[in-house]
């Protein structure tokens, strides 16, 4: 039934012109907003999450203001996060990171790009001088992050099409209702992709790039995987972290905790919620014996600057 309904929403929207179908996605969204506040209104909330994304998949371009800049982003009007990233209130604690993290001249990976706000906010804060590499495993995601590459003339950043993890090859990804929510253990896919499989090790050798100073990872449960296939670039690199760790994913809190806690890297909880948290990670500087090495925990730093 859910199918059905879905299904038949989606085609009478595509009847819908563009700018009015964006203003009916917004309002649906600050409603969601609204209701999340209580928590006794869980079912109007995925009520209105399904009315999103049931939209049809078209794409409008807007203007979103970030500081100083005004930066041009074509999004999806079927997708609720892109809603918030227009609004301003999408995981504004990666912007701030972003903020505090990156100096002109470095290169920046962002992992699980989708349709490049974060990337593109990367590149003119590194200046031409810097870098950015934006790696998207949903090959037509990465079509539009391309395009946002494009209209905002950025000539320091480069896409990826291809799923980072801890293998070469080719691995299977879903395509949830929503972008954001697709990935490669996203198990109520709409449809399965065949993508490429790449690691982190691998595709810096591709790339020739001789230094990584910070990575952004936003995998949907991938996460211990990615960081196991970059495990030259975190010993060698040691860059700067932020890792959006999915805590529905069995065992992955866990696992990201032991591997960068073998690595020796220093741990903060930007923030968090019940599925999931922002964990920044940066290099020790004074190695530690295997004997003294701290277990397996995050520290919490929800300071203002951090808010």
């Amino acid at each position: 039934m859910k199918k059905v309904v879905q299904k038949f929403l989606r085609r009478s929207s595509f009847i819908i012109p563009v700018p009015l179908l964006f203003r009916l996605g917004a309002a649906m969204r600050r409603a969601r907003h609204r209701a999340s506040k209580n928590r006794h209104l869980e079912l109007p909330c995925r009520v209105l999450d399904f009315l999103c994304c049931s939209l049809s998949p078209k794409l409008v371009l807007r203007r979103i203001s970030c500081g100083a800049e005004i930066l041009a982003l074509w999004v999806r009007v079927n997708d609720p996060s892109h809603y918030d990233l227009v609004n301003g209130n999408y995981e504004t604690v990666v912007l701030q990171w972003l903020r505090n993290n990156l100096n002109p001249g470095e290169t920046f990976w962002d992992v699980g790009a989708n349709v490049g706000f974060y990337a593109i906010v990367a590149a003119k804060s590194l200046g031409p001088e810097g870098q950015v590499v934006a790696v998207e495993a949903d090959p037509d995601t990465a079509k539009i992050l391309a395009n946002n590459f494009e209209i905002n003339h950025l000539t320091n950043a480069h896409v990826v099409s291809a799923a980072l993890t801890d293998t070469i090859g080719t691995v299977r990804f879903g395509r949830a209702p929503a972008t954001g929510w697709s990935g490669i253990y996203y198990e109520n896919a709409e449809e399965w992709v065949s993508v490429e499989a790449l690691t982190g090790d691998a595709l810096m050798k591709s790339l020739s790039l001789d230094q990584v100073h910070a990575i952004k990872i936003d995998v949907e449960g991938s996460e211990a995987h990615v960081l196991k296939g970059m495990a030259g670039i975190l010993m060698q690199n040691r860059p700067r972290l932020l890792i959006e760790v999915h805590r529905t994913y069995a065992g992955v809190e866990d696992q990201v905790a032991a591997i960068l806690d073998n690595g020796n890297f220093e741990c903060n909880v930007l923030d968090q919620a019940d599925a999931t948290m922002h964990l920044a990670a940066t290099p020790s500087r004074q190695p530690e014996s295997a004997g003294h090495r701290r277990r397996h925990s995050f520290n919490i730093d929800l300071s203002p600057e951090c808010k």
